[in-house]
């Protein structure tokens, strides 16, 4: 048997396999990469930090307050389902606005105390006068109305149309004023449907001054007390100022 051996022609160079140039390779630097994965870290407990700090749970709440028309229990009872939110989360406006609802509150403050309790500070209405049958009036004039009123005959009676309660007040704090001049002492202030004002002192004498200058006319009647009802005031039942220039005096039946 003949082999045949190919010959290497003439001019030709044979390859070898080359290796790959460590010059080839990129290179990542080192340091950036560290930096990215330690900033992740970072991120993460941060993240869970967070996530720990808004579930925290509110575990007390406290009133404060001078209270004696108002249970505390049952403005907790009342507060629970906003408490779910958090600690953080918590909505302090709401419960503010929540809270004011009830008649017998005047002002709330409310104010989160690290880590998990809530203050509610609470004023309570300071009724100084009756209106009507339903409700009572305090210093700025506003009506609030009770579920249950108590009875305060110590307090002056008001009375009127819807939406006049200040007006009422502050006409029945200018009379009071005038009238402590003689010692007489206002009992009620009524307004009438017809814009009728009618006053009743002490004594339940009742002075019907109509619908316009009643401060001018109660002036009237304070100088005809002082010159010629004064002895005999505890016999007068009634007086009428609507006349221009004088008044009607209603005598009680003797007995």
């Amino acid at each position: 048997m003949v082999i045949f051996k190919s010959k290497q022609q003439r001019g030709a160079v044979s390859k070898k396999p080359t290796k790959p140039s460590r010059q080839n390779i990129p290179r990542v630097p080192l340091l950036p990469v560290l930096g990215v994965v330690g900033l992740l870290f970072v991120a993460v407990a941060i993240y869970q930090q967070l996530q720990s700090v808004l579930s925290q749970p509110v575990d007390r709440v406290a009133i404060t307050g001078t209270l004696q028309h108002v249970d505390k229990n049952v403005l907790i009872e009342q507060l629970k389902p906003m408490l779910n939110e958090g600690f953080v989360l918590l909505n302090l406006d709401a419960i503010r606005k929540q809270l004011e609802q009830e008649p017998w509150i005047d002002q709330v403050r409310v104010v989160r105390r690290w880590p998990n309790q809530v203050l509610v500070d609470i004023r309570e209405q300071q009724p100084i006068a009756r209106w009507g049958q339903a409700g009572f009036l305090n210093h700025r004039g506003q009506l609030f109305e009770p579920k249950v009123v108590p009875k305060v005959n110590s307090l002056p009676l008001l009375d009127g149309p819807s939406g006049e309660s200040e007006q009422v007040m502050n006409n029945f704090r200018s009379l009071t004023e005038l009238l402590r001049q003689r010692n007489l002492q206002l009992y009620s202030l009524l307004l009438d449907e017809r814009g009728n004002w009618v006053a009743v002192l002490e004594g339940d004498v009742k002075i019907t001054l109509g619908q316009d200058q009643i401060m001018s006319k109660m002036r009237r009647f304070m100088r005809s007390y002082q010159h010629a009802l004064v002895a005999d005031f505890e016999r007068v039942e009634s007086i009428d100022m609507r006349y221009s220039n004088g008044l009607a005096v209603a005598w009680k039946q003797q007995g």
